[in-house]
């Protein structure tokens, strides 16, 4: 693996990072390395899910249908999109 300046930097810095970031991308950084990928997913960096929920949706919480920040911060975007889709806006 190459050594860059991300790889450098402790996992927990990258989660503060990532948890000011919109919920649309918290799910691409996932793609982008298998550290991200990692951490993203455990349920010990659900917080960052649930700060970029809060911050960009509100104080809107999960409901008992879904089990984790991230599912309900996917599933927010996932409708939000929809909604963009059916009437054509751009948010």
């Amino acid at each position: 693996e190459q050594v860059t300046t991300m790889n450098l930097l402790p996992i927990e810095l990258l989660t503060l990072i990532f948890s000011k970031l919109p919920p649309k991308y918290l799910g691409r950084l996932e793609c982008c390395c298998k550290t991200w990928n990692t951490s993203l997913s455990e349920p010990t960096y659900d917080w960052v899910w649930k700060t970029s929920t809060l911050t960009y949706f509100g104080g809107r919480n999960p409901n008992e249908n879904t089990t984790s920040w991230k599912q309900f911060c996917l599933l927010s975007c996932k409708l939000i999109h929809s909604y963009e889709e059916q009437y054509k806006l751009i948010i």
